[in-house]
């Protein structure tokens, strides 16, 4: 059985429902649904094995759900969700073992809110947030990188919990511009973290 689901249903935008698959063995779902824009809802997929998730989701513009996905052996994730525009909530993905997430959530404009998901082991987490102009609350914790979440709808409240979450990392740089929280926000709770706080 192959290890690889690599763009196994890329580009079919008319693709409106997922058929039962056997994806137990699949180490690669990169780009499994790339562009599949018709999709409104994926079936719980057994992707315990996997351990790339880049652009699995990519441009799936009228997707509204995900399912639970075992991805607790995942180290890349980058871009997986970009251009869900649709997508208003994400599981607990565990993504402990990730090390790459730039543009994971990227022009997802209906995203409200991101769940507990461990970024410690992050090298890339560039554009993660990119253009989510809906995004009011991170519960995310440990990020090791320097990031953006400009232009989200982050209150004061919600960003003094987002520079708790940072990872205690000397000369990193959180842009936070854009959000209206930022007349109320207290940065030095980012400084006492080693962060520098831009934007507010």
């Amino acid at each position: 059985v192959s290890q690889s689901r690599y763009a196994m249903f890329m580009e079919c935008s008319n693709l409106s429902v997922v058929p039962p698959l056997d994806t137990s063995a699949g180490l690669y779902f990169s780009r499994m649904f790339d562009g599949c824009s018709s999709l409104q809802t994926i079936p719980l997929l057994p992707t315990s094995r996997g351990t790339h998730f880049q652009r699995m989701f990519a441009s799936c513009r009228n997707l509204r759900t995900v399912p639970l996905l075992d991805t607790s052996l995942g180290t890349d994730f980058s871009s997986m969700f970009h251009g869900c525009s649709s997508l208003r909530t994400v599981p607990l993905l565990n993504v402990s073992a990730g090390n790459r997430f730039s543009g994971m959530f990227s022009w997802c404009s209906s995203l409200q809110s991101i769940p507990a998901l461990n970024m410690s082991l992050d090298t890339d987490g560039g554009f993660i947030f990119d253009n989510c102009n809906n995004l009011a609350n991170i519960d995310a914790t440990g990020f090791p990188q320097s990031f953006s979440v400009a232009n989200c709808k982050l209150s004061g409240a919600a960003l003094d919990k987002l520079y708790g979450n940072l990872a205690m990392v000397p000369g990193r740089t959180i842009t936070v511009t854009g959000n209206y929280g930022v007349s109320a926000d207290s940065t030095s709770i980012a400084s006492a973290r080693g962060w520098t706080v831009v934007g507010s």
